[in-house]
């Protein structure tokens, strides 16, 4: 049997590894799977001279498109937003790792409507009202919404409810509003 040593040229190769980090980043697939052996058959298959990128490598492309997607978003948002509306939660994983998500909600003034997930932050510290008005003011800071966040929608808990009047007396304009189903 004749072997048949096929290799991509340079530019199908980057086509695709982008494709690969795409694929990895729109359906949320962990890293390993470029160590998978039955996906690496199958890319195989489909690709014989495809060159499967390192991990390394992979979490370099998709920090660079983290990056690149970020600054799209702050022009976005910088372009687009008048007013924003913000939706916050917090959550104690079974790692009993603390997070924060932060949602943004807006219409533009041709009224499309954009709802994208801000940031989903590992919180070091407990969730007292302190380290929540901490947290919401850097991201609020970070997107550039210090002058168009009006509302933030949270839980009835306590400490989110102590951490959004704190931020309110340095943003006054944000008012806070209960999830209905909470407040039901």
């Amino acid at each position: 049997m004749q072997i048949i040593n096929y290799q991509c040229s340079e530019v199908r190769q980057q086509e695709l590894t982008r494709l690969l980090i795409l694929f990895i980043i729109k359906f949320v697939q962990p890293l390993y799977i470029l160590k998978n052996d039955a996906f690496r058959q199958f890319i195989h298959t489909c690709e014989p001279g495809f060159a499967i990128p390192c991990e390394k490598t992979a979490k370099n492309l998709i920090h660079e498109a983290y990056i690149w997607s970020k600054d799209q978003l702050i022009n976005l948002l910088g372009s687009t937003v008048t007013s924003i509306h913000l939706t916050t939660d917090l959550w104690i994983a079974r790692s009993n790792h603390r997070y924060i998500g932060v949602t943004a909600t807006w219409l533009t003034s041709d009224f499309t409507f954009y709802e994208i997930l801000l940031t989903c932050n590992y919180l070091e510290y407990s969730h007292t009202g302190e380290v929540i008005n901490d947290e919401l003011y850097q991201i609020i800071k970070q997107w550039h919404l210090t002058n168009t966040v009006f509302t933030i929608i949270s839980d009835n808990g306590s400490n989110m409810i102590k951490g959004i009047n704190l931020l309110n007396q340095s943003l006054p304009s944000i008012k806070r509003q209960p999830y209905a189903a909470h407040t039901l």
